[in-house]
C-alpha cells in the first residue's frame, strides 16, 4: 500500500535502484517522491514500496525528508540540484551562404530543370 512516508525503491529509469520516500499522492497513479533521488512526480508502478515508513506529513520539505532518512534510516542525503528550465540558451546564428555552396545550389537547380525539360 502506498502511503505518505512509505519507503520505496525505484525500479525504472535513471534512478533505479535508489531508495526514495512518497511525499505526497497526487492520483491514484502517481505520487511525488523524495530522497536520494531529486523530488519529482513518479507512477506507483516504478516504484517497490518496502516494509519501512518514515513519520513525515504530507508535501514534507526537502530538509524534512533528509532529517527523517538520517534519524530513521542512518542515511545521509545529498543535496540534489533541481531542474533548471529556462536557462538561457546560446542564440542560433544564420550561416551565410558562401559563394561554393550558391554556385552548387545554382547547378542543382539547372540540373533539376534540364530533367523536368526532357519529360
Amino acid at each position: 500500500m502506498i502511503t505518505t512516508g512509505r519507503v520505496c525503491v525505484k525500479t525504472r529509469g535513471r534512478d533505479s535502484g535508489k531508495k526514495a520516500v512518497v511525499v505526497s499522492i497526487l492520483d491514484k497513479n502517481n505520487v511525488l517522491i523524495d530522497g536520494e533521488v531529486r523530488r519529482k512526480k513518479c507512477s506507483i508502478a516504478h516504484l517497490e514500496p518496502i516494509s519501512k515508513t518514515l513519520n513525515i506529513k504530507e508535501n514534507a520539505s526537502r530538509e524534512e525528508v533528509k532529517e527523517a532518512f538520517k534519524s530513521e534510516l542512518g542515511m545521509e542525503l545529498e543535496d540534489k540540484k533541481s531542474k533548471q528550465t529556462g536557462a538561457a540558451r546560446p542564440a542560433h546564428t544564420l550561416h551565410k551562404t558562401t559563394a561554393k555552396s550558391a554556385s552548387a545550389k545554382s547547378v542543382l537547380a539547372k540540373s533539376v530543370g534540364k530533367t523536368k525539360a526532357k519529360s
